[in-house]
């Protein structure tokens, strides 16, 4: 059987608008298809989650954009800088940080942008195990309340799971819109959710 060949350029657009349209209703999930996996060319030995966020990875990076993550996920920097090109950054001057949720980062460093720059800020790709609309089984469960623009009235998710100090530093730090962190969550079964500044949240640990 003929190797399919991995399609970037249609792989990428697909995925921008998938993201786009994330963002433009907050905490409504939608699906993404994942970068492909080993032993295809750009394949790391992982779960569909991180393909996920290394196709995301893939689509918004590039040699003017820069990237920071925990020392701890050094490795997958790496494959991030040989396939986008990009460069790593400080905390404090990243234009994305990929985190995973379960451990707390310093989200109080990030840039928040200025009110004459407000897009100098950061988007927080922050990969979790699960999200969903309606509660399910887990260990620590967080219910979150979203509202704002995108939005009719209100919006539930059910996350697992996000550190609690970074839930608190997240509402904080929104609170004074246009300044503020633009998050994209990933979770491990191929599910993308946008939360931009716009969008202030509730949060109660189940």
């Amino acid at each position: 059987m003929a190797e399919v060949q991995f399609d970037e350029v249609r792989y990428t657009q697909v995925l921008f608008r998938q993201l786009l349209d994330a963002m433009a209703r907050p905490g409504k999930p939608v699906a993404v298809e994942p970068a492909p996996g080993e032993p295809g060319p750009w394949g790391i030995p992982k779960s569909r989650g991180h393909r996920c966020v290394l196709g995301i990875g893939l689509t918004l990076l590039d040699p003017e954009t820069t990237f920071w993550l925990p020392e701890s996920d050094r490795g997958f920097g790496t494959l991030l800088q040989r396939h986008t090109r990009s460069r790593t950054a400080s905390v404090d001057r990243c234009d994305f940080a990929f985190v995973q949720g379960e451990q707390r980062f310093p989200i109080e460093r990030l840039p928040r942008g200025t009110f004459t720059y407000p897009d100098r800020s950061a988007t927080v790709v922050c990969r979790v195990r699960r999200f969903a609309r309606e509660p399910f089984p887990a260990d620590r469960l967080i219910h979150v309340t979203l509202r704002g623009p995108g939005i009719p009235g209100e919006r539930r998710l059910y996350i697992d799971t996000v550190h609690p100090d970074t839930l608190g530093a997240w509402r904080e730090i929104n609170r004074e819109f246009p300044l503020g962190l633009d998050w994209i969550l990933v979770d491990g079964f191929g599910f993308v959710c946008g939360v931009p500044r716009s969008t202030s949240l509730e949060w109660e640990v189940l």
